[in-house]
């Protein structure tokens, strides 16, 4: 229920708010445009709290779930492993050039299809909810637009799942937006069902 005294946030269905190529909307220092730049993770995060889905980028039953504090771990854990592996193996001499080398390009080939494959199911999760059909390379677009330009994905899912012109970003906060404000996104089929199912 949206607080007493919150204007109703004005999303759009059956489009997209913004292009992909729309990051500047808000402005280059806005939360929405320097966090997916600087720590895609954690922008991915606010987009998956925002639409209570879990850390794997599967529905967590529309509980509200709190991804934010994982994907500080891994980030953290993704900049600490590529230290270690370049850095401290050197001084310490415990592995070969080689295996380090085998570690870094193991572990980032999990973090790269991790990271892909969590951007193509938000970007078709958030594009089923707001009712928006695949304009091009039908069947496979979220892979498609995600693959190569994937920072650029999660910038416009930020822009889409909250109302930046009604509401300021935070880069702080699980949500990405201030803390107390309500979102209001459009109902989920699953709710939309619920609620024609209840009518009988």
């Amino acid at each position: 229920v949206r607080p007493k005294g919150q204007p109703p946030m004005n999303f759009l269905s059956g489009t997209w708010k913004t292009s992909l190529f729309g990051f500047l909307k808000h402005g280059l220092f806005h939360p929405a445009f320097v966090l997916p730049l600087v720590f895609p993770l954690l922008g991915l995060s606010q987009v998956m709290t925002r639409m209570k889905t879990k850390w794997i980028g599967l529905p967590d039953n529309y509980r509200q779930n709190d991804v934010t504090k994982i994907a500080v771990i891994m980030t953290a854990a993704w900049i600490g492993v590529n230290c270690l592996t370049f850095y401290l193996t050197r001084i310490v001499v415990l592995c070969s050039l080689d295996a380090q080398l085998a570690i870094f390009a193991v572990f980032n080939t999990v973090s790269i299809l991790y990271y892909l494959t969590n951007v193509t199911r938000l970007r078709r999760k958030v594009r089923m909810r707001f009712s928006i059909s695949e304009k091009s390379c039908t069947g496979f677009e979220d892979s498609c637009v995600t693959i190569p330009f994937s920072i650029l994905v999660i910038m416009q899912l930020l822009r889409q799942t909250a109302d930046y012109d009604t509401h300021s970003g935070s880069l702080f906060t699980s949500s990405g937006l201030p803390v107390g404000v309500h979102l209001d996104l459009p109902p989920s089929i699953d709710d939309t069902a619920s609620s024609s199912m209840s009518e009988f």
